[in-house]
């Protein structure tokens, strides 16, 4: 599901509407879907001759929701960074703010509903699938608790296919800037000084780590081009 930023009410009283559907059942599902694709609909229809990145976007969501393990990450990310409500760092601070106060409560249910809300708006957003990997653990949802450790673990491993991070030449490439320290989290390492560098008239995060298991310390390069586009655009 996409939703553009001033259309939070509106995805918001789909999804308590959505919520209250059986979603169990056979119908429930295919009525969940009719109220996801409401808000694309809602969209201004584009421009000729011009990448429709709403639907493309939409459409990879559709995808990695029926199976996670074949899914597209490097196409979805790409996608979201081309959306007009695209945000590099975090999808929603303030809900951010609420799905970790009713984690850290224990109030997991509610978390989980956070979480969901931002992936309404950001299917890319790891801290999200973070949360909801473990929390569904925590609540004995076995299956769904995979389902977002595999977003997780193909979202961080498309960032891995683009490089190795030890130079400029073979920087990560992200598209938000969570992305990094997902990738440094599930890699084991804590950052420990983080520098802004050009370099050939591309723009890198420098992060020395080290490792929390060994001691052993690291540079890593990120490519962070995508970013600054965005920047670049709001001007």
């Amino acid at each position: 599901m996409i939703c553009h930023l001033d259309q939070r009410a509106e995805m918001c009283r789909l999804r308590a509407e959505a919520m209250m559907i059986q979603s169990s059942s056979i119908i429930g599902k295919m009525v969940f879907i009719l109220l996801c694709f409401k808000l694309t609909l809602a969209d201004s229809s584009p421009v000729a001759g011009q990448v429709n990145y709403d639907s493309i976007y939409c459409s990879l969501v559709a995808e990695t929701k029926k199976d996670c393990k074949t899914a597209d990450y490097t196409a979805l990310r790409m996608a979201y960074s081309k959306l007009s409500f695209f945000e590099p760092y975090e999808t929603d601070a303030k809900l951010n703010s609420s799905m970790l106060t009713a984690y850290n409560k224990g109030d997991y249910e509610e978390a989980i509903f956070y979480a969901a809300t931002i992936l309404d708006m950001n299917y890319t957003d790891t801290d999200a699938h973070f949360l909801c990997w473990d929390a569904y653990g925590k609540t004995g949802d076995r299956e769904r608790s995979k389902f977002h450790q595999t977003v997780v673990e193909g979202i961080i491993g498309s960032v891995l296919a683009s490089g190795d991070g030890k130079t400029y030449e073979t920087a990560y490439k992200i598209v938000r800037v969570r992305e990094e320290y997902a990738v440094l989290y599930m890699s084991g390492f804590k950052v420990q000084n983080q520098i802004l560098i050009e370099h050939e008239g591309h723009l890198f995060d420098k992060l020395e780590v080290v490792n929390v298991d060994t001691g052993d310390t690291d540079t890593i390069y990120f490519n962070i081009d995508a970013v600054f586009a965005w920047y670049g655009n709001k001007k």
